[in-house]
């Protein structure tokens, strides 16, 4: 089968309309969680599930929104604290990719089974902007490494649906953030689109039911003509 990943700005219900859609669809279809909270995903390596939660044992809050930008620049800080900075940039690399490439090997194995596999955000997509545009500085070795791999090696999906809706609309809804981070964050998703195989944005400032129904024809037009194909080679 394939693999459809549903990409947008906070606020763009992406879980709720990946979760439904996986029911709505008239083909053998399974969600799968492709952010980076802890707590969201549906599969992840028991060394992520460990740290996450030694971090809550020790009352500390996981990172639960979209990637963070990096630093802007390093000025003022000596060569010992930047050597540290680095260091804990590589551990968490080492960390991230880890379960990144398990969670694509799972997505994989499902495909193989004959499963429509519906991505709930996708590494490429949410990183491309901070980690893989070539525009952007105040990176550590590590984040240009890591949009290295990404942008190199990392299986990006077939398709890529964008939930996109008016920045003011979106705040509305999750109460996170603000306009122009929003807007900032649909640009990137727009960059990113130059360089997955097909991508499509869905307005989801309609009812939610139209949304689903929109996204579920989407994703069955795609699967069976992905497959049709594939028999005709």
């Amino acid at each position: 089968m394939v693999s459809v990943a549903l990409v947008g700005p906070d606020g763009a219900g992406k879980t709720t309309i990946a979760k439904r859609v996986v029911v709505a669809l008239p083909l053998p279809a399974r969600y799968l969680y492709m952010g980076d909270n802890p707590a969201s995903a549906n599969r992840s390596l028991i060394t992520t599930r460990l740290r996450s939660a030694a971090k809550r044992a020790m009352g500390r809050s996981e990172d639960t929104g979209p990637p963070s930008a990096p630093r802007t620049s390093f000025e003022g800080m000596g060569p010992l604290r930047r050597t540290v900075v680095e260091l804990r940039a590589m551990l968490r690399l080492f960390a991230q990719v880890s379960e990144e490439w398990y969670r694509a090997a799972v997505g994989r194995a499902w495909e193989r089974r004959g499963f429509v596999v519906l991505r709930d955000r996708d590494f490429f997509v949410d990183y491309y902007g901070h980690d893989i545009a070539a525009d952007r500085a105040g990176r550590t070795v590590g984040r240009s490494l890591h949009g290295f791999l990404l942008r190199a090696i990392y299986p990006r999906p077939d398709l890529v649906v964008c939930l996109e809706a008016a920045p003011e609309i979106l705040l509305q809804r999750k109460g996170e953030g603000s306009v122009e981070a929003l807007s900032r964050r649909a640009a990137d998703y727009q960059a990113a689109a130059e360089h997955v195989k097909r991508f499509v944005t869905v307005d989801v400032s309609k009812p939610e039911n139209d949304v689903v129904a929109e996204v579920s024809t989407l994703v069955a037009t795609f699967a069976r003509r992905a497959r049709m194909g594939r028999r005709l080679r």
